[in-house]
């Protein structure tokens, strides 16, 4: 179970990352009208995507690790985001009041799969 969620997970993290990243999918910077991206955020997106991808098709353990690790760093990074305000965190990735709750929701759903559900 873990392990398939972790590949779900992954699959919807790299679409994202791929839509943010063509530029006919948010031609106002919102993806959908609503989640602001830029391309720094897709690649953000994407990358987590792969390595959720590839821990979902290597092992439970690896599945575990990888859903308890993004949750911290999502959580760090909305912990960061609500802390600065607006702008550029790190003058690299752009911060909205929309990305700073998606992100709050990656974490949560990523701490709570890593911490709650058995690897056996």
């Amino acid at each position: 179970m873990l392990r398939v969620l972790a590949v779900l997970f992954g699959l919807i993290m790299i679409a994202l990352g791929i839509l943010g990243i063509m530029p006919d999918m948010a031609p106002t910077g919102k993806l959908g009208g609503l989640l602001p991206i830029d391309r720094i955020g897709s690649y953000l997106y994407l990358g987590t995507g792969i390595i959720s991808l590839l821990s979902g098709l290597t092992s439970k353990i690896a599945s575990k690790t990888i859903f308890i690790l993004t949750g911290i760093v999502y959580a760090v990074l909305a912990i960061m985001s609500f802390h600065q305000g607006s702008g550029k965190l790190f003058d690299l990735l752009e911060i909205h009041e929309t990305g700073k709750y998606f992100h709050i929701l990656i974490a949560l759903f990523c701490l709570y799969f890593g911490i709650f559900l058995k690897t056996h």
